[in-house]
Parts: structure tokens; C-alpha cells; sequence
């Protein structure tokens, strides 16, 4: 049987207690948004803004005694949830961001260096070298 890994990442977090994953949809995460509605004992909770998102998702985690679980599309709506997952690193709440990265496949050729340099994963704007946290 095969399972599409979106279908999966959410069945995964359900299967660790998670009862509420806060998001805010996106074009490029359009089949994590489906795999999300779509999956049976998680419940969604769109925000206005990446950042509300993360924000949100770290507040609920604190109040709920639970993991802290954002769900934002791609490029900017990584970076644009840093500031919540931040103030989750430094309360120490764990959290769980999604975003999706596009492949370098749908960008028109000529626009690929710049485009790429926005695209960039997010995580390397948190976590340049491991030894930063030590």
C-alpha cells in the first residue's frame, strides 16, 4: 500500500498526541494543506499571517502542555514565521514547523540565481552551524 508522504507527515503527528496544527495555506504547501483536512484527529486553525501562525502554535503548545505544530508555505512563509519560532527556542517550547521548498524545476531559467537566494531554506537562516546553540 502506498501512502503519500504528506498523508503521512500529519498521520505521524496525530500519532504523537497532537490534537491542533496552526496554519496558514499556501500554494505551495496545497498537499500538506489537503493531507492536513484530510487527516482524522488533528484540527486546523488558519491565521491572517505566517508569523500568527507560529505564534499561535507556540502559545497553544504552553497552555495545552503540548508540542507546538505550524504549518506555512514556502519561501517567505518560512522566514516570515521565524519570530515565532524564536520565541519558542527561547522558552524552550517544542515546536514543529512545516514548509514546503520549491524545486528549482518551476522557476524559469533566467531568474533562477536570484529567485534561489529567496528561496533558500529557512532552517539555514536559524541554524547556520550547529555549534551557534552550544
Amino acid at each position: 500500500m502506498t501512502v503519500k508522504l504528506s498523508d503521512w507527515v500529519f498521520q505521524f503527528v496525530a500519532g504523537l498526541g497532537v490534537k491542533h496544527v496552526f496554519e496558514l495555506t499556501g500554494g505551495g504547501a496545497m498537499h500538506l494543506n489537503d493531507s492536513l483536512g484530510a487527516c482524522k484527529g488533528l484540527e486546523y486553525i488558519c491565521t491572517l499571517h505566517e508569523q500568527a501562525a507560529a505564534m499561535g502554535a507556540e502559545s497553544y503548545a504552553k497552555v495545552a502542555n503540548d508540542i507546538a505544530v505550524c504549518l506555512v508555505t514556502t519561501g517567505p512563509g518560512g522566514t516570515n514565521a521565524l519570530t515565532g519560532v524564536a520565541g519558542a527556542w527561547l522558552d524552550s517550547t517544542p515546536m514543529l514547523v512545516a514548509t514546503p521548498q520549491n524545486t528549482t524545476l518551476v522557476i524559469p531559467r533566467r531568474r533562477r540565481t536570484n529567485t534561489l537566494r529567496i528561496l533558500r531554506e529557512p532552517m539555514s537562516i536559524v541554524w547556520p552551524s550547529g555549534r551557534d546553540f552550544w
